[in-house]
């Protein structure tokens, strides 16, 4: 794990989201495999809680990771494919689905 540029023009959050999606491409973390905790992230990258929190989101929304409430936050192996670029994530624009066969959809 690389040190935050502090005085950098690219905001810690991005520059956090970036160094954990890095880590997943290069293969630090497995497919279906927990990455550090919050408290972890904060304490080793030296940033707030709020950032780690706002990095881990834009990585669930890419389909980076996923989370589990109690479990913790895992690669999502759904999310990616084994050539280091993530899949894309595509929404049916046109029908109409409930919430729940939303949810299912995304995994």
């Amino acid at each position: 794990m690389q040190p935050l540029e502090r005085n950098g023009s690219i905001p810690l959050v991005y520059q956090l989201g970036q160094a954990i999606r890095d880590q997943i491409l290069r293969g630090d973390y497995g497919l279906g495999e927990p990455i550090p905790t919050e408290d972890q992230l904060q304490k080793f990258y030296g940033v707030s809680r709020t950032t780690v929190r706002l990095a881990l989101a834009k990585l669930v929304n890419e389909g980076y990771i996923r989370r589990q409430q109690g479990k913790g936050t895992y690669v999502n192996p759904k999310g990616l494919v084994t050539k280091g670029k993530p899949k894309p994530l595509s929404r049916d624009m046109f029908g109409v689905k409930s919430t729940t066969q939303i949810i299912r959809s995304a995994g």
